[in-house]
């Protein structure tokens, strides 16, 4: 029998629904973040990917907020972003993924043709508690949405984070800019010159 390559979705967040009018509110509401967003940590657990996680500031308080991005191997078309909280103990409130395994929102309602969602894709919870992966219309509109330059502004847009004091996403670039090196020299170059 030949393995499935999906993940399956098919739970109702209980804990979430018994806050989800507080968590509609966080949602809607501009949480903030430094920029530029520099994916450059190693992560612990996966040494060959980068991460970046921040708090979120936003005047809706939804537990402790936080930003968790996620770049595999270097690669700008393997990422992943999460807004994530404490409030509630699956920690996620909105995830984007740009590559991977398809997953399959298993339930009843939604018909089998539609079940199946390929990467990028976005997961977001519905109004019955259940963390749904989409396609959103911006993910089907840019062909390069797999891309963290283009996928993490729409991960942005749906979450409503933007830059520090903006309107607009915030800027991400993965690991350090490369520095021209410098080297100290002791003698002023200006010196013995008149101006």
């Amino acid at each position: 029998m030949k393995k499935s390559n999906c993940r399956f979705m098919a739970k109702i967040n209980e804990e979430l629904l018994q806050k989800f009018d507080s968590f509609q509110i966080f949602m809607q509401t501009a949480k903030y973040t430094t920029t530029p967003i520099i994916v450059k940590d190693k992560r612990p657990q996966h040494e060959s990917s980068l991460e970046y996680v921040k708090a979120l500031e936003c005047s809706e308080s939804f537990g402790n907020s936080y930003i968790s991005i996620e770049v595999k191997n270097g690669d700008a078309d393997h990422f992943s972003a999460k807004l994530m909280t404490d409030e509630i103990s699956s920690k996620i409130l909105l995830r984007y993924d740009s590559a991977g395994t398809s997953h399959r929102n298993n339930f009843d309602d939604i018909p089998l043709s539609e079940q199946l969602v390929t990467t990028p894709h976005i997961h977001k919870y519905d109004e019955k508690g259940r963390l749904i992966a989409t396609k959103t219309d911006a993910i089907q509109a840019n062909p390069a949405a797999s891309n963290i330059t283009e996928g993490f502004p729409i991960f942005c847009s749906e979450g409503n984070i933007y830059g520090e004091l903006t309107t607009i996403s915030p800027k991400i670039q993965i690991g350090e800019q490369p520095v021209i090196p410098f080297e100290h020299i002791e003698v002023d170059p200006c010196e013995g010159v008149p101006f």
